[in-house]
């Protein structure tokens, strides 16, 4: 997810328009990519202060999220 800001019509307001994407891939939201998952970039478990940081989250769709780390293995292993 990113947010990007676009003038509108009147020429004189900016809004910000929240993009659903996956981080690593760069696939959107549609019938092929149903949802996103949010992900720590460094985990929780380690750096608790962390946890609700927005810093430390992207959003990853669900073959990507796959691939990452979880208690230090991938879902793939």
């Amino acid at each position: 997810m990113f947010l990007k800001s676009v003038l509108i019509p009147n020429g004189n307001t900016y809004m910000t328009l929240i993009i659903y994407k996956c981080d690593r891939c760069g696939k959107h939201i549609s019938e092929d990519v149903p949802q996103l998952n949010a992900h720590h970039i460094k985990s929780f478990k380690e750096y608790p202060e962390l946890r609700l940081d927005i810093n430390n989250g992207i959003t990853l769709c669900i073959a990507c999220h796959r691939k990452e780390r979880h208690h230090g293995k991938t879902q793939d292993d």
